[in-house]
């Protein structure tokens, strides 16, 4: 995890979230939809781009525009997201 959203996530905590669960941020409803919707999809296309709600440790609710994407190395897989705080007004 990057310094910036760990930072947004954390809000200032010392905790460490590297080598956690990519769901760790993100509300049960939505952390819900990417194990059933969005990873199946992720894993058959290769990619996955939407709009998703993540919550920070204090509980506020930030709008991301979240792009998932395979890397491949050998036989394993990666997912890695590359996530963009959207602006209160955007929509998708």
């Amino acid at each position: 995890m990057n310094p910036t959203l760990h930072e947004m996530i954390n809000e200032g905590s010392g905790d460490k979230l590297e080598g956690r669960i990519i769901g760790l941020s993100f509300p049960g409803p939505i952390k819900d939809r990417l194990y059933n919707e969005i990873f199946p999809e992720l894993i058959e296309n290769g990619k996955w781009t939407g709009e998703l709600e993540r919550i920070t440790r204090s509980g506020k609710h930030i709008s991301c525009l979240e792009n998932f994407f395979i890397i491949e190395n050998d036989s394993d897989f990666f997912i890695a997201n590359i996530s963009t705080i959207l602006p209160k007004s955007s929509t998708i």
